[in-house]
Formats: structure tokens, sequence, C-alpha cells
């Protein structure tokens, strides 16, 4: 006799379903935690991104809250110009805290945030067990990520 039997095959495939079924739950937290450090690895490299174009031309940029068509977004900007923004991710809520109101303003020729420091706090919406991450704008220009609580995915506790 070749191959497998009906028992055989019902049992494996079973085993297999049972296994799916106790990961599931895993994987989806693992994505979740994934998603949140992409949209703060995004917020983050725009953010030192207007700090570094302060200094390399010699020109204030502003790094913010904005919108494109209504939709929640990051922006940064000159004073002169159209603000370049990227959305902000749905799944995430963002508070921010600046001395200058919605934004921060980064001075040229050396990236200082002055009297417009402040941070943002990111967090996941549907994943409220996820801590929440904090990028800290210092007077000085200084961008650092830690977290509410405990040490996570390699961000400082605050």
């Amino acid at each position: 006799m070749h191959g497998f039997s009906l028992i055989e095959v019902l049992l494996v495939v079973s085993l297999l379903a049972l296994l799916s079924v106790l990961a599931y739950p895993n994987f989806h937290h693992y994505r979740q935690q994934q998603q949140l450090q992409a949209e703060v690895q995004k917020v983050y490299g725009h953010a030192r991104e207007a700090r570094l174009r302060s200094i390399g031309l010699g020109v204030d940029h502003w790094f913010g809250a904005g919108n494109i068509q209504g939709d929640p977004a990051w922006c940064w900007w000159q004073q002169s110009q159209q603000p370049e923004c990227v959305l902000a991710d749905e799944n995430v809520s963002y508070q921010w805290n600046f001395a200058s109101g919605n934004a921060a303003r980064f001075t040229a020729p050396l990236g200082m945030a002055g009297f417009s420091a402040g941070h943002i706090e990111l967090q996941r919406i549907d994943a409220p067990q996820l801590p929440r991450i904090r990028i800290i704008f210092s007077t000085l220009g200084r961008i650092r990520l830690c977290t509410q609580g405990p040490r996570w995915s390699g961000y400082a506790a605050c």
C-alpha cells in the first residue's frame, strides 16, 4: 500500500488548523508593533529632515501637524514655500505639545528648536496595550525617541 490514510490526513490538517489558530494573536500583535514602529520612524525621519534642511540651507524650517484634503498629515516647510506633507497613519493617534502651537521651528544655521520645543506622542488606536512612543524636540534641536512606560523595542523609557 502506498500513500496516507484518510485518518492520517485529517489528523495533520486538524493539527495545522490548531497551530494556525494559536499563532494568529501573536502574529497580529507583532504586525501592530511593526506598523507603530514604521509610523514612528516616518515622523522622526521627516522631523530630522526639517532640522537638517535648516542647517544645510541656512533658512528656518518648521515641522508639525497639517492636513492633506482634510486628512491628518505631517508637514515640513520654510516660511516662503508650500509645505511638503505625508499622510498620517489612520490607525495611530497623535498628540502634540509644542511651546509655539502645532509645529516646531528649527532656526538656521544651528537647527535649534528654541522656544518651540515640545513633543509628539503616538499610540496605536487598535492596540492600547502597546506603549505610547514620544518624539521629543529639545530647545537645542535634538530629536529623540522614548516610550511612556517600560523600555520597548529599543526605545528607552522617558
